[in-house]
């Protein structure tokens, strides 16, 4: 079995959420980056939602 090791770092936006399927488990959850970005000549902050298995 391969193993890989993903190192995250941000602001977490929300409580994880963790569902389980059979003997599967996934959990969702929404981080918060340092990086920005200008949208309308506004500063914004950027989100991602990634899924961890």
């Amino acid at each position: 079995m391969y193993s890989n090791k993903v190192t995250l770092i941000g602001f977490l936006g929300n409580d994880a959420e963790v569902r389980t399927n059979n003997d599967r488990s996934l959990t969702t959850l929404s981080l918060a980056t340092k990086s920005s970005y200008k949208k309308d000549g506004n500063l914004a902050c950027g989100f991602t939602n990634p899924s961890v298995r």
